[in-house]
């Protein structure tokens, strides 16, 4: 048994201590109806004040969070600890008053399957579906998979209701029923009406799903997508080069479907196994993807949103080239990064996502552009690469690969040229094991001591600037030795330093 269970055992023995009733609502008691284990735990109790939620919370020994002062939610914060200890994860108890009864408090929720009760003590070890409370015919909507509003008044009530419905779609596999569907649609402008941070929450959780690309294409239909980011509405109707099987849109749109691929998040496989198996892949590429790294979700997740924005500038680049009857999109790429700053700033992402999301745009192209066609890039151009990107060059590389079978489309990836851009990444990427190993060939010849005592200068900036031009003439074969490299140092220096 896991600690959240334990922990709801003390709950309800410090509510009957008190001859207070508790209840578990929303998404554990649907959870577990499913059979999916469930981190969002809310407890309602009734006919009681803020006190006895500070009385649980230094019972328990826990740390709580003020939601909503207003409506008397508090957050409280565990560790979620299994006997394997395979799994250590976090888990919260959100804790609210209601001073009526606890079927006045599901009429104010959101969907019929969320809008289900069940008391404390018929919920322990697992819930007893004979004591739930299920005004809404929430059992018999879990049962045919449907998403059917409480009220018609739930999307005014809280706006960001209208991305929960589709988030819900994607995490349990459901359909919205043809009410829920066409509320959603005739209330989609009252997005704008949420907190940017509470959208862009919803938002991730539907972009971090798998198959994505369909959910973020159900946000269009619905509405909510052209609300959300306007300026995808321009995409549309933009046309491609041949290459291309679908316009600016489509092909934006397919994106975080195939990076979710690539990135092996579950996704169906629309590309086939000889395709997707060419693809660079182990143990440290699937940790570098799936552990976490900014606004709660993994750099997989934020690279889909990059995959999603990357083309964002297409239209208002767009020109046309009669001499060689080609259409162009030159600078598409820094304008796109700039465009997609704005919109993560719009919907507070952290600086480290923004920053990433921006690189991964901005340079989205180079990994084709380091070599001419059928030739690997030089050492010097890889070398350059990654000293430019940094942290980002990975993901770079993987957000290219999703580019290339996103522009063919399934069923359309040529697998001879597919096998030539997998290599070409491939021999990219090993370029930057071999440097971080132990191979000699790519550790740098001097180093800033060496500079130092050679030519009896003080610490500072320019050493570093020195061993960047060095190490690069280096990669390049220009210089091979000791002696070479000091030389070269030295007359850097020369150029450097105040005659």
């Amino acid at each position: 048994m896991g600690i959240s269970h334990r922990i709801l055992s003390q709950v309800n023995s410090f509510l009957q201590s008190r001859s207070v009733d508790g209840y578990i609502v929303g998404g554990y008691v649907r959870d577990s109806i499913i059979g999916e284990i469930s981190r969002d735990i809310d407890i309602v109790i009734l006919n009681s004040d803020q006190d006895i939620i500070n009385d649980i919370t230094s019972y328990l020994g826990c740390k709580a969070v003020e939601l909503d002062k207003e409506r008397h939610i508090s957050r409280l914060f565990f560790i979620d600890e299994y006997e394997d200890q395979q799994i250590d994860s976090y888990f919260h108890i959100d804790l609210s008053l209601c001073l009526t009864d606890i079927k006045e408090d599901l009429a104010a929720r959101d969907f019929t399957i969320n809008s289900m009760a069940v008391s404390l003590s018929h919920a322990l070890p697992k819930i007893d579906l004979e004591y739930v409370i299920d005004p809404y015919n929430g059992v018999a909507d879990i049962v045919s998979k449907r998403i059917e509003c409480v009220s018609d008044t739930i999307f005014r009530e809280d706006p960001v209701r209208l991305l929960r419905a589709v988030r819900l779609m994607a995490q349990l596999d459901f359909v919205l029923t043809d009410n829920t569907r066409s509320l959603i649609q005739r209330h989609a402008t009252r997005l704008l009406e949420a907190s940017n941070e509470r959208v862009r929450e919803e938002f991730l959780k539907i972009i971090q799903s798998r198959n994505s690309s369909e959910k973020i294409k159900e946000l269009d239909e619905l509405g909510l997508l052209s609300v959300l980011i306007p300026e995808l509405e321009d995409c549309k109707g933009v046309i491609q080069p041949k290459e291309h099987f679908a316009d600016v849109f489509g092909h934006s749109m397919s994106m975080p479907t195939s990076i979710g691929i690539i990135t092996r998040d579950g996704s169906a496989d629309i590309f086939g196994h000889n395709i997707i198996s060419q693809i660079p892949w182990d143990d440290q590429i699937e940790y570098h993807f799936h552990s976490e790294f900014s606004d709660g979700v993994s750099r997989a997740t934020i690279l889909k949103v990059a995959g999603l924005l990357h083309d964002i500038s297409k239209p208002t680049t767009k020109t046309f080239d009669d001499a060689k009857d080609k259409i162009r999109f030159i600078g598409h790429d820094k304008e796109g990064a700039e465009v997609s700053r704005g919109i993560l700033k719009r919907f507070r992402f952290s600086n480290k996502a923004i920053e990433f999301v921006y690189a991964l745009i901005n340079q989205h192209l180079r990994p084709t552009q380091m070599s001419s066609i059928n030739m690997m890039p030089t050492d010097r151009a890889i070398y350059r690469y990654y000293r430019d990107l940094g942290d980002y060059a990975i993901d770079t590389l993987y957000l290219n690969l999703a580019d290339y079978l996103s522009a063919k489309g399934p069923n359309k990836v040529e697998e001879s040229d597919w096998s030539r851009h997998c290599s070409l990444i491939g021999y990219i990427l090993d370029h930057k094991s071999n440097r971080t190993s132990t191979n000699n060939q790519y550790k740098s010849l001097i180093n800033g001591n060496m500079i130092i005592e050679e030519f009896d200068i003080e610490p500072g900036p320019v050493i570093g600037y020195v061993l960047d031009l060095v190490y690069e003439e280096q990669m390049s074969g220009n210089i091979k030795d000791v002696k070479s490299a000091l030389v070269l140092a030295g007359e850097i220096l020369s150029k450097t330093r105040p005659q």
